[in-house]
This record gives structure tokens, C-alpha cells and sequence, in this order.
């Protein structure tokens, strides 16, 4: 069963990015796949690596228009948090690491007529830098990009007890803020429009 090493993954203190551009392409990508459980009182959601086992459980509220999410790994440490506000075009959720904000996950207005009935997610990392969300998070149709480099692949997923998706991971990058991101993707994409 794989676990989860924090050591290699980005840190808060700005010694390893989130994201980066693989140096030399590598044939094989790590597969995750994300499992939700949509209970009245919020997003619940598991994360399996794959082949393999479990890696984070999330563990979703939703308090009117506040929405906090807790990932934990299997042992049940907090591994990130997420904060926001789920309020039309005031759609934002702020992914933290050890109580600092490592990406701003928010839904962008449409720059167009023609664009208003898509909608458009970008992810705002600290310095400036962003990811861009290119598809369809409502439809677990996407991929996320950074510095014109495909970081991450997501693609709907059948699950015999309930829906999901599956996360294809590129080399190099810290896989749990990706799978945070796409969690929250998920959550902000499918709540029903007010």
C-alpha cells in the first residue's frame, strides 16, 4: 500500500513547488481515483491510489454559504484544509497547508455573452502563478496546465457503490495538492447553481 510521504511534496516555506514542468518525460503517471459520498450535511470523499490502497479521506461541511473541507490521511493527520465561500460569482475555496494558503481555487465570470452558461475555474497560486482548468470540472471532463505543461488529467469514473472520477498525475508534481484541487474543483462544479 503506497503512503502518502509529506518530505517529498511541495512545503509552505517555497523550498518545492506544488507544480511544476517535468524535466524528462516519464512513461508511467500515478492514477488516483476520487470516490464522493454526497451526504445532506456535505462532501465526503475518498481518495485511493491506483493500484493500491487509501490515501486521504475528506471530510466535507457545508454550512450555508461557508464551506470547509478537512483532507486527512489514513492515520487521520490533517493534511489540508480548505476554506471558502460558495456565493454565485463570489465562488472561491482557499486550499491550505499548515495554516498557509499554498492555491486559490475560484470560479471566473464569463468575459462573454457566448461564455456565460460555462463556466470557467482558475487556480491561483502564490507569486503570481497560476494552473489552468481546461474542460468541464461538472462533467469530470478536464485538465489542469501549468506554464503550458499538462500537470494533471481527470476523466469521469463508474464506481459500483456511488460516482467518481480518476486523476492521472504527471511526474514531479506534489499529487496531494493536485488531488486537493481537483476535490475542490468537484465540490465548487457541482453544487446546484443558486
Amino acid at each position: 500500500m503506497p503512503v502518502f510521504d509529506r518530505s517529498n511534496h511541495g512545503t509552505t516555506d517555497g523550498t518545492r513547488h506544488p507544480f511544476s514542468v517535468p524535466k524528462a518525460p516519464r512513461e508511467r503517471h500515478p492514477n488516483y481515483h476520487v470516490r464522493e459520498s454526497r451526504l445532506p450535511i456535505g462532501d465526503d470523499y475518498v481518495i485511493d491510489h491506483d493500484p493500491g490502497g487509501r490515501l486521504f479521506v475528506v471530510d466535507g461541511r457545508f454550512l450555508r454559504v461557508r464551506e470547509s473541507l478537512t483532507i486527512r490521511d489514513t492515520s487521520g493527520t490533517e493534511v489540508f484544509h480548505v476554506q471558502g465561500t460558495l456565493l454565485g460569482v463570489r465562488d472561491l475555496l482557499k486550499l491550505m497547508r499548515d495554516g498557509a494558503v499554498i492555491a486559490t481555487i475560484r470560479k471566473q465570470t464569463p468575459s462573454s455573452e457566448s461564455e456565460q452558461d460555462s463556466e470557467q475555474y482558475v487556480v491561483e497560486l502564490p507569486g503570481s502563478e497560476h494552473v489552468e482548468v481546461i474542460g468541464s470540472p461538472a462533467d469530470r471532463a478536464y485538465s489542469l496546465s501549468f506554464c503550458d505543461f499538462v500537470v494533471a488529467t481527470v476523466s469521469h469514473a463508474w464506481m459500483p457503490f456511488g460516482s467518481g472520477y480518476r486523476v492521472q498525475v504527471a511526474p514531479e508534481q506534489d499529487d496531494g495538492v493536485v488531488l486537493a484541487v481537483t476535490v475542490c474543483l468537484d465540490v465548487m462544479s457541482r453544487r446546484p447553481r443558486t
